[in-house]
């Protein structure tokens, strides 16, 4: 090969190189002189940056492939790379936070975040699941367990650092969720016995009283009224906490429901509630009255507002009233029970849906009636409204997804 040729042969390696095609390599003559030394050189040069940039070029898929975040910041602490899940999440370009201090994803009070996690770097060389808070662009929060360890140089000093945030929003809100629904059933467990056992002790005391004046007809038919109701109170208790057990369940089906029958369904079971007989009761339905719902999670709300609205009717005006109306609005239906009863004070309107709330006015009953009404919204994903006033009455507003269904001759509930 002549001295021409090796160096046309050169130009070309070179050029090849710089258009990128690093698998490229140059033929070496059998002279071993000073240009196939020059040949060889570039030809290493030419498989080291290949076997770099193949690596590098790997890396990078893994980086931009991490579903968590993934910062890589310097010893100024200033972001170097953010991948696509930080841009994502923050709602930030690449190129927002690139060269910017890592303390602009942070919230203001979590500046001591930096000295904390650098403490722990400079002292294990990593750092695991330290929860802090991140700031998105508009400033929304998001709570998040990070990870971190140090980089180190080619010449073994330290390059910056890793940092590998995982957003915990969702499982922040399922333990905030189990916290309290591990409450709600500690206050259920008391609330049971305590209810359970007060008439029950009502009971006993009763029947005890009984034997001793056992021989005076009076004094028992007293007795036995008083267990009569300590019993029925004891019944009702029983029943709003059989009625929760059955409505947590998950497999309730939807079926056609006739509101017409429905509706007088539930007024003919509270016909014997006192003053029932004194209210007047309006019922208003549209042309359209059968729908497919849930039978069971339904007949559990409207029982307990029509129970509620009859409880707490005005006994001292001359027409009680109350008024069931149902609309179909955009594949919804909306439900009203209006009543011109004792109202409800605008400080205990918020309140009146928690397990065991009981009003000014109630003195008996579990304190369950509401609670029942909106966890069975809940499940059929439905929502509910009041509108109240003392002395002047309540409307609950209810609006549950429902759909059409067939209107049959003689179809049951």
């Amino acid at each position: 090969m002549e001295k021409k040729e090796q160096i046309d042969h050169i130009y070309d390696l070179i050029m090849q190189l710089s258009a990128g095609n690093l698998g490229y390599r140059s033929e070496i003559s059998q002279k071993n002189d000073e240009l196939d030394a020059i040949t060889m050189g570039i030809n290493m040069l030419a498989e080291e940056l290949q076997t770099t940039t193949v690596s590098k070029d790997y890396l990078g898929r893994i980086y931009k492939g991490v579903v968590d975040m993934l910062i890589v910041i310097g010893p100024d602490n200033v972001m170097h790379q953010v991948n696509s899940t930080v841009c994502k999440l923050l709602n930030y370009k690449e190129e927002q936070l690139i060269g910017e201090p890592i303390s602009k994803i942070f919230q203001k009070k979590e500046a001591k975040f930096l000295s904390k996690i650098n403490e722990e770097l400079d002292k294990k060389g990593h750092a695991y699941n330290i929860e802090r808070t991140l700031k998105t662009k508009k400033g929304k929060l998001i709570p998040v367990s990070i990870s971190g360890s140090l980089l180190y140089g080619s010449d073994g000093n330290i390059d910056g650092k890793l940092f590998i945030a995982k957003d915990i929003s969702k499982m922040k809100k399922t333990t905030e969720q189990l916290k309290r629904k591990n409450e709600e059933l500690n206050t259920f467990i008391y609330r049971v016995s305590h209810d359970i056992k007060g008439p029950l002790a009502s009971i006993i005391g009763l029947l005890n009283l009984a034997k001793d004046d056992g021989e005076d007809p009076e004094a028992m038919k007293s007795y036995f009224g008083l267990i009569e109701t300590s019993a029925s109170r004891l019944d009702k208790v029983i029943g709003d906490f059989l009625e929760i057990g059955k409505l947590t369940q998950s497999q309730i089906r939807s079926s056609p429901l006739d509101f017409k029958g429905f509706i007088q369904e539930i007024l003919d079971s509270l016909q014997y509630a006192e003053n029932f007989k004194n209210i007047k009761i309006k019922v208003s339905l549209p042309q359209h009255h059968v729908f497919r719902t849930k039978k069971i999670l339904l007949k559990a709300v409207l029982q307990n507002l029509i129970e509620n609205a009859i409880k707490y009717s005005r006994k001292d005006i001359e027409k009680p009233l109350i008024e069931i109306t149902v609309k179909e609005s955009d594949g919804k239906l909306i439900i009203m029970v209006a009543d011109n009863g004792i109202g409800i004070p605008k400080n205990m309107q918020e309140h009146v849906f928690k397990m065991f709330y009981k009003g000014e006015h109630a003195n008996s009953g579990s304190g369950l009636g509401l609670y029942i009404v909106k966890t069975s919204l809940d499940s059929l994903k439905g929502t509910i409204t009041v509108q109240s006033a003392p002395g002047e009455g309540s409307t609950f507003i209810l609006e549950i997804p429902a759909r059409r269904a067939e209107i049959h001759v003689g179809l049951k509930n």
